[in-house]
């Protein structure tokens, strides 16, 4: 821990990255920029599951940055020197994270699923961490990997797998969707693990409980408290349950 760990400025950005993200409620996509869809039926059935997943994608690719964002705030709040921020956070967990996470490993196997074909499990990097036993390393440096490619142009755009009369296909589960959703709840648990392991002995906490508890442990349930949606209220369907404890 550094100095700059005294500093209030980069943990003022981690809760203002947090409360962006949270703050999206709502997306539009035009997918149909030639107006295909006024022409016949099967182009209009397509474009109206194309735009559905586009806007889905694209909240749910604004959501992870703007959390990657919050984590690399934290990084430089604990840690000085320069270098990648992954990389840089990949060591810093490496090195202060103890103690368990709920959830932890079950986020981390179900993000691997569903990026078996994206991940480098032979990076130098990530047989370092696995050989370190670390669970919390091996996630850092898993979504290091998924972030670079995500941003430096390494993912396709999704397409629809099927539409029209008849389609099973549902936007929801599509892997694009669900491999966002599952990373963005593994980046939270990331950064609750570096909060929890700087928050003092003492610390209690007093929001979303319904007594004070010790600080640590309420930073491990966080992910875990239930938020209720009023039916009036606007809601973007991005299926990250974890996500709305933060709000």
């Amino acid at each position: 821990m550094s100095d700059s760990s005294s500093r209030g400025e980069e943990w003022t950005g981690v809760a203002e990255n947090l409360a962006l993200a949270c703050s999206l409620t709502d997306l539009f996509a035009d997918t149909d920029l030639d107006g295909a869809s006024l022409m016949c039926s099967p182009a209009a059935d397509y474009e109206s599951v194309n735009g559905e997943l586009t806007e889905k994608y694209l909240a749910s690719t604004i959501v992870f940055t703007f959390v990657w964002t919050a984590y690399e705030c934290a990084v430089d709040a604990i840690a000085s020197g320069g270098g990648g921020k992954g990389a840089k956070g990949r060591n810093l967990i490496i090195r202060v994270a103890d103690g368990h996470m709920p959830h932890m490993r079950e986020c981390l196997m179900r993000a691997l699923e569903l990026d078996q074909a994206g991940t480098d499990f032979r990076h130098v990097e990530m047989l370092r961490v696995a050989r370190l036993g670390s669970i919390p390393g091996v996630a850092a440096e898993y979504l290091r990997q998924f972030r670079n490619r995500l941003i430096h142009g390494g993912m396709a755009r999704p397409e629809p797998k099927d539409w029209g009369a008849g389609s099973k296909y549902s936007v929801n589960d599509d892997v694009n969707l669900r491999r966002l959703h599952a990373n963005t709840r593994l980046l939270l648990l990331i950064l609750q693990l570096l909060v929890r392991n700087f928050l003092k002995d003492g610390q209690t906490f007093e929001i979303w409980v319904e007594s004070p508890c010790s600080a640590k442990l309420a930073m491990e349930r966080l992910h875990c408290t239930e938020y209720e949606v009023a039916e009036t209220e606007p809601e973007l369907d991005l299926g990250i349950a974890s996500f709305t404890a933060y709000q």
